[in-house]
């Protein structure tokens, strides 16, 4: 994990653990999984913040996740070289809505958009912007 990666996982936890407990909000660990076209398949975690709004139902959701291990061998395209492995760093941050179906513990549907934070050991990455849909039970 870079230094930017591990900066923004600290601010995300600070500000999760700063707001006040008097506020409706939630805050959950969550598992997550992710298949690309270009890298393996991987499962990942990450922290979920909800904050309620009023009786409603919606929240609106600040979600961090980390995915480790995002690699794909690369002999088939680089000769003579040692190191063949292109590995990925990939910290997605998301901002979006649910919807709770039920008071309490419940099901829930979400969706936003996400900007995933993205490093590697072969140059640069350009970061990428993209949506996610959630689907989920607390």
């Amino acid at each position: 994990m870079n230094r930017s990666t591990f900066m923004l996982s600290a601010a995300l936890l600070v500000f999760g653990l700063s707001v006040p407990a008097t506020a409706d909000t939630d805050l959950s660990l969550f598992g997550a999984w992710i298949d690309t076209d270009d890298v393996d398949t991987t499962f990942g975690g990450g922290l979920k913040f909800d904050f309620l709004i009023a009786d409603s139902g919606w929240a609106i959701e600040l979600r961090g996740s980390y995915f480790p291990e995002l690699g794909r061998d690369l002999e088939d395209f680089i000769e003579g070289d040692d190191q063949r492995l292109f590995e990925i760093d990939m910290l997605p941050v998301d901002l979006g809505f649910n919807y709770h179906f039920f008071e309490g513990r419940n099901l829930y549907l979400g969706g936003g958009l996400t900007y995933a934070f993205l490093d590697s050991n072969y140059g640069n990455l350009d970061d990428e912007v993209g949506w996610y849909l959630a689907l989920g039970y607390k």
